[in-house]
């Protein structure tokens, strides 16, 4: 079938070509004609009918390409990205895979902090919940934090996570934006979730400080909700995240605020 495909295209555009071939001369003398009279340029209805007849050619072989390329691609997205991101119909389907899988520890600091989220800015503009489960790596980051990740990678090597093994979001809408277009509130999924933030400052940006706190559970440090509070940025680490658009974020909050979950 591809083959035929081609061979359709290739022939739709042999015949193009031939007849803007033979189109070209008349046109162009038309168009020299045009610079020295304007009157004296015209072109006939059959000449007119014959560029029509090239030009819709032209086209449609153009769509049968696009479209045989496109479905191709369609086909490939479907077989490789369906592992890593799906997306959900309502905010309704996301409370489910809240209620299932978000970290409770999480779920309590966002509570406790008065419903401060995490943030994250997709580079894909969407308007859909999504449910992701692409690896991230922040050793490949082409940032001017990389340095720093690397740094952080020798000294958290004893914790539950690392940046190589880790997203970033932070704890500011706002400041969201400068990570991709779309921002989106963050929810990580899955029985093996953890966190880490700068102990002093708030932003990875242009600091070599590696004094970090992991998941804020020892005593006299602060904690997940001290770290909304202050609009940290924070490294996570899980196996999936729910992203859910800003668009659709009073929605959520009410009825996370109205359900048992918490």
């Amino acid at each position: 079938m591809p083959c035929l495909m081609r061979l359709l295209v290739c022939s739709l555009l042999s015949v193009v070509g031939v007849q803007g071939f033979y189109l070209y001369p008349t046109i162009h003398a038309g168009k020299s004609a045009l610079k020295t009279s304007s009157s004296d340029y015209s072109v006939s209805d059959q000449q007119r009918r014959d560029l029509l007849v090239a030009s819709t050619a032209t086209t449609f072989a153009a769509m049968l390409f696009l479209g045989h390329t496109q479905a191709q691609s369609a086909s490939k997205l479907e077989t490789t990205s369906t592992k890593t991101l799906s997306l959900l119909e309502n905010v309704d389907q996301a409370l489910e895979y809240i209620d299932a899988e978000c970290d409770r520890r999480f779920l309590h600091a966002v509570v406790a902090s008065d419903y401060q989220l995490l943030y994250k800015g997709l580079s894909s503009a969407q308007n859909q919940i999504a449910l992701s489960s692409a690896p991230d790596n922040l050793l490949q980051s082409s940032s001017d934090d990389a340095p720093l990740f690397r740094t952080l990678e020798e000294a958290m090597q004893p914790q539950p996570l690392q940046p190589s093994t880790s997203r970033i979001a932070v704890a500011n809408a706002v400041a969201a934006q400068r990570m991709g277009a779309t921002v989106c509130s963050i929810w990580p999924l899955g029985p093996n979730v953890h966190f880490a933030w700068l102990e002093h400052g708030t932003s990875f940006r242009g600091t070599w400080d590696t004094e970090m706190i992991v998941d804020g559970v020892d005593c006299g440090r602060m904690s997940l909700e001290d770290a909304l509070e202050s609009n940290k940025e924070i490294l996570f680490r899980s196996e999936r995240y729910l992203a859910v658009p800003l668009s659709m974020e009073q929605e959520l909050v009410q009825k996370l605020k109205n359900s048992f979950i918490i």
